[in-house]
Formats: structure tokens, sequence, C-alpha cells
């Protein structure tokens, strides 16, 4: 039903699709006679056939007399309850541009014309079917791109996440005033996002995988590796092209790559999809740049969303007060299936209330930016609100979910988000300095709320889990398998994890796909956890295939594993071993998780009980073994100020092994009595067993 329903209104949306405001041509009826050459037919080319016509989205076509009569009954429903065209914003509430709203008068024309009979007129009165030019709703492009390969979408499975990669061939900067989308499996694709790199910047991520592009949520941000960079807009469903408002554009460097993220949505079957790309480019460099700030921001990652089974009235809210003056452009509201009622409004310094949009029935089939006919200026000291409402109860005929089920804040089409993006410009170019500043601010806040609700770990153990799960997939053979039943990690698989840990990619691989399908064969093997997860935490300090929220999600599920598997087997030697030995090995160089509370001390208490374990039979260990144990207690001890502990321990080095290079470190330890920078042997086969 849900699946008909959108075909309905992908099929009648564009029948009225750029509707009232356009069109001021006076109806013409003869006597309460109403025709099509005369009446409809002006209504329809004016508001439908942009879309309505042959290699557009619609279905079908509203371009003769005969197109339109057939489907009359039905065009004559949905413009009366004005689901058609579409066009959420309610009127009065915002005053925008290009406002696709019949009017009451072509409503009651379209009804009578139906209730008539449906006469077609007189064909000499017939208007010329309006001019498109090869497609493209916007006039030839300056510059088309196409995906240079096909990605396969999956037929079934969780919703993608893909960057593809299109070298742009510029020789030179250019300022883009808009980018057309024409995906060719529209079914499957629910949004895009568009973006401009440095050229070669992503290429060891592009293909890694064996498919076209890479994965991941957001590839542009904060990152000097891909400059220069920068957003160039984005797509989705029900999306109308627009150019920029007048004077208005946004950079794209010569011998750039242009990138398309896309959210991809199984439907049942397998797509392939290879996009085309429409860009248009101003005569010159805009005197000013446009800004973005979101209420809430990111899409509302930072409000704690969390919708109740049944609830009706589920409402997020968020306020900004503008630092400087600002001139606003356009609103582009988001959110999915719950959404119901989207509200932005601004209380100016004096008191006074300016609605800013008023979507009342939310549609996430119909997702679309509304620009300001004329831009609103809001003074400093402005305060913005943005209220979102949902509703997740039986009730509501766009619920995904039968029954209704506890809703996150999540990427999935299923999950939910909400948020209201404003593009400006501060009025006074000198106040720009103070809007950055306020931007970063608000943006940081943002990330720092996810943080502390938890949603931005949940969300990005979520994208790790996708990419972990994968290997997961494939039947266990040879050593995997040997190990499921035996209970204990085959040798040669922990080999190759510290030949991994130590440099050789391959190896690391081939630990890591054993480990995984030996949890997917038994969830609860202690020594596959541990070194499954002290291989998903060593990729996520030093791969360089991964997005920032997949290296949050591999740090937490990695972490996780390995303490599960301590949980499971305390005095389990490998497992002891695969947990201190990794994070003995990482915290040193990496800041981020030297800092984490509780890291060094896990490793300084696997050590520990490691020693405690083999107290009895120190000698009969070997030197590496030995040297490996000690000198990581003493190390590890050092690094969090229990100097006697770590004195202890160089000591028994000194005594037990003497002539050795760790008796030479733990000299030189002696003298200063200060951590050393951590020393990276070969822990290969000797601590391939217990």
């Amino acid at each position: 039903m849900r699946s008909r329903l959108v075909v309905l209104s992908l099929s009648v949306t564009a029948l009225l699709a750029i509707a009232a405001s356009r069109s001021s041509a006076p109806l013409q009826a003869q006597a309460n006679r109403v025709t099509f050459t005369e009446t409809i037919a002006p209504i329809v080319y004016d508001n439908c056939v942009s879309c309505h016509r042959p290699g557009e989205a619609a279905p079908f076509s509203l371009i003769s007399y005969d197109d339109v009569r057939n489907r009359a009954a039905l065009i004559a429903k949905v413009t009366a309850s004005r689901y058609m065209p579409p066009w959420q914003a309610t009127h009065g509430f915002g005053d925008f541009a290009d406002e696709r709203r019949l009017t009451d008068q072509q409503i009651q024309a379209i009804a009578a014309w139906v209730q008539q009979g449906m006469p077609q007129g007189d064909p000499a009165r017939m208007p010329s079917l309006p001019k498109f030019t090869d497609g493209w709703r916007l006039g030839t492009p300056d510059l088309i791109l196409q995906m240079p390969a096909a990605f396969d979408v999956p037929a079934s499975g969780p919703d993608l996440f893909r960057n593809f990669v299109v070298p742009s061939g510029l020789t030179e900067d250019k300022w883009v005033r808009a980018v057309e989308f024409r995906p060719s499996a529209r079914a499957v694709v629910h949004h895009a996002l568009f973006a401009y790199v440095r050229g070669g910047a992503y290429a060891t991520l592009d293909g890694a995988d064996g498919q076209p592009g890479f994965r991941g949520l957001s590839p542009i941000g904060a990152n000097p590796a891909i400059s220069p960079a920068g957003a160039l807009g984005g797509w989705a469903v029900g999306a109308t092209p627009r150019f920029l408002p007048e004077g208005q554009a946004l950079p794209m460097g010569r011998g750039s790559d242009f990138i398309i993220q896309m959210h991809f949505h199984p439907t049942g079957k397998v797509e392939r999809e290879r996009a085309t790309v429409g860009i248009y480019f101003a005569d010159r460099a805009p005197e000013r740049r446009l800004r973005e700030i979101q209420l809430p921001g990111l899409f509302g990652i930072g409000t704690g969303l969390e919708i109740p089974p049944g609830e009706k009235q589920y409402v997020i809210q968020s306020s900004a007060t503008m630092p400087v003056d600002v001139r606003v452009y356009t609103a582009n509201p988001h959110a999915h299936y719950l959404g119901k009622e989207i509200r932005a409004d601004a209380t100016l310094p004096d008191g006074t209330r300016r609605p800013l949009l008023w979507i009342q029935d939310w549609d996430f089939n119909w997702q679309d930016g509304y620009t300001y006919k004329e831009p609103v200026v809001l003074p400093r000291g402005t305060r913005v609100d943005v209220r979102i409402t949902y509703d997740n109860s039986a009730d509501n005929p766009r619920n995904p979910s039968n029954p209704p089920t506890r809703v996150w804040w999540g990427e999935q089409s299923t999950d939910e988000m909400g948020s209201v993006g404003f593009l400006l410009v501060p009025v006074r170019r000198e106040d720009e300095p103070a809007w950055n500043q306020f931007a970063a601010l608000h943006q940081k806040l943002t990330i720092a709320a996810a943080g502390k609700t938890g949603t931005l770990q949940r969300v990005a153990l979520s994208q790790a889990n996708a990419v972990l799960d994968a290997v997961a997939a494939a039947p266990a053979s040879g050593a995997a398998a040997a190990s499921i039943a035996s209970g204990t990690l085959a040798p040669q698989i922990v080999r190759d994890l510290f030949d991994g840990f130590g440099g050789n990619a391959d190896a690391l691989k081939r630990g890591f796909d054993a480990t995984s399908q030996i949890i997917a064969g038994n969830p609860n093997h202690a020594e596959a956890l541990a070194w499954h997860g002290a291989a998903t935490l060593f990729q996520s300090s030093t791969s360089a295939n991964l997005s920032a929220l997949e290296r949050i999600g591999f740090f937490q599920r990695g972490t996780k594993e390995m303490d599960s598997a301590v949980g499971l087997a305390p005095d389990n030697p490998s497992v002891r071993m695969a947990r201190g030995t990794v994070l003995r090995i990482l915290t040193p160089g990496m800041p981020r998780l030297g800092n984490v509370p509780g890291l060094i001390e896990n490793a300084r208490l696997d050590y520990q009980r490691l020693f405690d374990l083999q107290s009895d039979r120190l000698a009969s260990l070997g030197t590496h073994r030995l040297g490996e144990l000690l000198q990581g207690l003493g190390e590890l001890n050092s690094r969090q100020g229990k100097t006697a502990d770590a004195e202890k321990y160089y000591g028994m080095i000194q005594t037990m092994l003497q002539g050795t290079e760790y008796a030479a470190r733990a000299a030189e330890w002696m003298q200063t009595k200060q951590p050393l920078p951590v020393a990276r042997t070969a822990c290969v086969s000797c601590h391939a067993t217990p």
C-alpha cells in the first residue's frame, strides 16, 4: 500500500508542480462551462508537465487531452485535498518564491471540469507545450558529470551510505549556482549530498573494498588532507532543482574531484545506480559567501531523540539567538517518516514574532527547500525557535513499523532526524568573523550534546557493526573452523594478528577475518572476542579507510569485545595478552586513546594478571617472553606514576636478564625513572600460545 501511495504522489505531484503564484493567467470559461483547452491545459502545463513527461520522475505523462482525461477524477481529488502539488509549507507562514500552490479558483475549475464530463473544447485554443532542454529542468548545464562506474545496490539489508568520486576536469576555479541531480535508479536513492575535494584526495579509499566509491556518512569536514574542499548542496526525494539566490554561488576548485554521497534504501530487488549531475556556473565569484545554521544542529543528533511506541506528540525544540544582523535566504526542513509538524519562528529584539516556516503535515516522500521571495533580515538579538513534532502511533499512516517500535536518532530511514537549516549571510562583511565563531561553537556544543546523550556513540557503533559484521558472513574454514570446535584460538591466527600489529596488513586481515568467523559461530568464544577486539581497536587507530564515525564505532566495538572476553575468561593468558598488548602498543602514540580513562590501567591489570598466573615459572618462560612481560609491567606502571612498582619490575629485568636489550633498557629507565617510549619488539612466535 505504501509503495502505491509513493507512486501516486510521484505521479500527481508533479502534475501541479509550480502552482499558483506562477500562473496569473485568467481562467477562461464560457457561462460556467470549463474546457480542457482553455482552462485545464494552462494549469497542467504550468504546474505538471515539468515532471509528467517522458524521461522524468513521474510514471506517466500529462501532455495530451487524453492523458489528463484518463486521470481526471484522481487529479480532482488530490488537488481538492491539497495533497497535490507537492508543497508542504503553509501559505502565509513565510513568503516563498515559486510557491507550488493552486488557487481556490484553479481547484474549483478542475472539479467543475470533471463534473461537466471533461469537455475538450476548441483545439485551436490549446496552449503551446512548454519547452524543455534535453531533460534538464534548469536548462543546458555548463558541466555534465557521471559516476565512472555503476554501483549495485543490494535487494535487502540496512540503508547504505556511499561516496562516489567523479573527476571534474576543471582547468580553472569555478563558482557553482546550481547542481541538478539525475539518479538512474530513483527507487533506491533517498537523498544525495554534493561536494568537491582536492583532486586525488580520496584515491586510496575509492574502490578499496572492490566496489565503486567508499563507505561513510560525511566525507567533507575540517580535514586538511582533502583541502581545498567544500559542500555544493544536495538533493532529496521530491526536491525541485533551483539556482541559488541571485548573486550567490559556491566555490569549486580547478582539478577538483566532485563527490556524490548517496543514501540508498533497498527496495527488494537489486538496482544499479550510475548517477549524472549537471552543474551550472556563475559568471564571476560572489561578493559574499553563504552560511548555514541548523536548528537543532546536525539534523538533531544532540537532542537525545527517542520516541516511545504509541507516542503521538513527541517534540524536540531548539533555539538560537543571532549574534549579528543576518539576511536569511532559504529554509530547508528535514525529518523522516514519523515527522508530523515542523515550525520555525523568529522573535525580534522588540518582541515582534515573525513566522519563518510551518509545515503542518510533513511527508517524508516530498522533501524540498523553501526560498523566500525576498531575503528575511533578522537583526542581532533575534531568537529563532524550531519545534518538530513526531507521531509514532499506529494512527500515523506513514509509520514504517507495524506495530510501532521505539525509534532513536539515526541514519537509517526507519530511524529519525529533525532540523531546519537556514542559508544566510551576515548583513555586514565585518560581522563575518563573529558569525564564524558563533557557528563553530554551535556545532561544537551539538557534538558534545550528542556524546553526552550517547547518540554519537550509538550511531558510530551501528556504522562500525555494518562494516565488521559483513566479514563474519563468510563460512568459517581451516583454522577458524578448528578454533570454533576446540574453544581455543589456533596459533596461526595469533601469529597473523601479531604480524598485523607489526605492520603486515595482509596478516592482520587474515587474523581479523578468522576471528570474525569464529565469533559468528560462537559468540562467547573468549579468545576470539579478545583478539578480534584487539584487531578492531588497532584498525580504529591506524586505518586510513575509515570515516570519523566508523573510527569511533570501531573503538567502541573493540574495547567492548576485549572487556567482554576478560569477563568471560579472566584467567586465560591469551585473553589477557590480547587486550594488554594492543593497549600497550597503541596508547603511547595515540593521545586520543591514551587520554581515555581506564585504558592504560586495563593494560596494566592484564600484564599483572599474566605475571601472577606465571609467577611460579618465570625462569622457564625464556628471554623474549619474560622480557616482554616484565618490560610491559615496568612501562605501564611508570606511565601511571607508580614509580615504586615500575622500579620493582625493571629491577627484576636487571637481575634475571643480564646482558640483554631488556636489561639495557631497564638501566636507561633507572637513570631518570621517567616513562620511556614504548618498546616495539616483535611479539610473534613466542606469544602464540600461553
